[in-house]
């Protein structure tokens, strides 16, 4: 909901007025705008954004490096930049520490996975699409009976891609 976030910033910036809180703020008001601009459909926009957020004047802004990659390959794949999105999606998984951070990975594994696979086999790249749906379906195999139909699509998947090339291990 964008215009409700919007109220929700312009409220923040009527009522903080010290400007050391909104220094250390600023980080978290630059990613709420690129949420706002992802959910608009400017993925241009969200990615400076996300970039900015992820910054400060001396060093990173975050606790979490990793987890910037996760919007920006977001912000990547809606502006229909899959290398771009696939390069961003693979930091993320590349940054165990971070990645072991309370809610990091519930939040976005999963995700990384199916989406991962889905680019590879955009792609034409059946061993990683394989890789990753695999790795999404382990992870899932067990969720929500919800959640299910999900997991039951990237089997469905697996088992095309698997029928079309033998898979040599």
């Amino acid at each position: 909901q964008p215009a409700r976030a919007r109220t929700i910033l312009a409220q923040y910036e009527s009522d903080v007025r010290d400007t050391t809180r909104r220094r250390a703020d600023l980080p978290a008001v630059q990613h709420v705008q690129g949420e706002i601009a992802l959910a608009e459909r400017r993925p241009l926009d969200a990615l400076r954004e996300f970039r900015k957020s992820d910054t400060l004047p001396d060093g990173p802004a975050g606790w979490c490096s990793a987890c910037v990659y996760v919007d920006l390959a977001r912000a990547f794949d809606l502006a229909e930049q899959p290398d771009s999105a696939i390069y961003a999606f693979e930091q993320f998984l590349t940054q165990p520490a971070d990645r072991l951070l309370p809610g990091v990975d519930p939040t976005n594994l999963a995700g990384t996975y199916k989406r991962l696979g889905e680019l590879y086999e955009q792609r034409g790249d059946r061993a990683k699409a394989l890789d990753y749906y695999e790795r999404f379906v382990d992870l899932w195999k067990d969720a929500d009976p919800e959640l299910q139909p999900r997991v039951q699509e990237v089997r469905r998947r697996i088992a095309r891609l698997s029928a079309a090339e033998p898979r040599l291990e």
